[in-house]
């Protein structure tokens, strides 16, 4: 394992070579130091907004809770008991404790443990000792929860300086945005949305953040768009990338979404607005199953509740999901071959379409984070 040449200057550097793609040792690095001290999206804030309300997640293998508490802010804990190790919360809902189903230990929702059943007579035993491990949580523009599961992490307030300020600017409405459903229209075909990718999270990631592809790629997409005006921005550890329609008159004129927009927030993120019937913004995250599959984590729709959320989208839906997935297994199919090595970023001064300067930013983490990133002038 060699150590990586990425630049700081786009224009420059090199991409990631195509073995941190494939090497399990890197994988793993990644799981441990990436994504158990990231902040992953969890779900709406509006579920967890009452004492007892609950919900749960997985975070590559760490199963969380998160709850609201009634004598302060969220809270959040690995969601297993300290007896064996059962879960003691399942899917979400409302409760007054967690009583964990194997053995019936019971937590208060501080996470203290109020009751083991047996064992208060048990010579030396600790309750204090016992209670729920903590996670770190916290919430995005007053909607979105996000939990770390690195107790010293900095806050999400800080690893997302810019970011919402830029998505109050992009998203109308936003701060009247709810958790919403999609219901199917007669006769429309909903695709499985969590279907599995068999492509390296860093490939799905790769292709979200640049619309280089966009016009070899998605042939429609490049005629429902002006790919002139598409733009990228940054922070330090988010970007976004936005575009207009080429011709407006296509979404009704009742439309509040009348341009596109997609937000990135590291490692895994993603907050996207499509122009028409979707009033709002879908928020989610492409999580790694094995390092050769990446699947969707938790994935919700926010909208305003007094307004229909969707007109049908079979072009998206069934088109351009398609195709990504196809483009990205067939880079996850060559990233390794001997005639690859490493390749270069696109980048144009003018952020435009052609740049890929926001995938270079998410390379340059991930080698700064796994420690991999060479001194530049060595």
């Amino acid at each position: 394992m060699h150590p990586v040449r990425l630049s700081s200057d786009p224009s420059k550097s090199p991409t990631l070579p195509g073995w941190t793609y494939t090497d399990p040792g890197i994988f793993e690095r990644e799981r441990r130091d990436i994504f158990f001290r990231s902040w992953q999206y969890a779900g709406a804030a509006g579920d967890v907004a009452q004492p007892g309300d609950y919900l749960t997640l997985d975070v590559l293998g760490q199963q969380v809770v998160v709850v609201g508490d009634d004598e302060g802010p969220l809270r959040a804990f690995f969601n297993v008991c300290r007896h064996r190790g059962h879960h003691v919360a399942s899917g979400c809902g409302r409760t007054s404790t967690f009583t964990c189903p194997y053995h019936a230990w019971t937590y208060a929702l501080d996470g203290r443990l109020r009751s083991a059943r047996g064992l208060e007579r048990t010579p030396g035993f600790d309750a204090a000792k016992s209670s729920l491990q903590p996670v770190r949580v916290d919430v995005l523009a007053r909607k979105w929860v996000f939990v770390n599961l690195d107790t010293t992490a900095a806050s999400l307030a800080s690893c997302a300086s810019g970011l919402e300020a830029d998505l109050q600017a992009g998203v109308p409405h936003l701060d009247d945005l709810a958790k919403v459903e999609r219901a199917a229209t007669d006769g429309e075909r909903v695709p499985v949305a969590s279907a599995p990718i068999r492509a390296n999270w860093k490939v799905v990631v790769d292709n979200c953040l640049e619309c280089y592809h966009c016009r070899p790629a998605h042939p429609a997409f490049r005629d429902l768009f002006d790919l002139h005006t598409f733009r990228v921005s940054m922070g330090d550890t988010w970007a976004s990338l936005k575009g207009e329609l080429r011709d407006p008159s296509v979404v009704g004129d009742s439309a509040l979404n009348r341009s596109y927009g997609f937000w990135w927030l590291w490692p895994n993120t993603f907050f996207e607005m499509a122009p028409g019937g979707a009033h709002g913004v879908t928020v989610g995250s492409q999580v790694p199953l094995d390092i050769g599959t990446t699947g969707a984590g938790p994935s919700h729709r926010y909208g305003l509740p007094s307004l229909p959320l969707y007109v049908p989208r079979g072009y998206a839906d069934l088109n351009l999901v398609a195709e990504d997935r196809a483009t990205m297994e067939a880079v996850q199919r060559n990233i390794g071959s001997l005639g690859y090595g490493e390749g270069r970023f696109s980048y144009d001064p003018a952020h435009g379409e052609t740049s890929e300067e926001a995938v270079h930013r998410f390379h340059w983490l991930v080698a700064r984070t796994l420690g991999l990133q060479a001194p530049e002038n060595a």
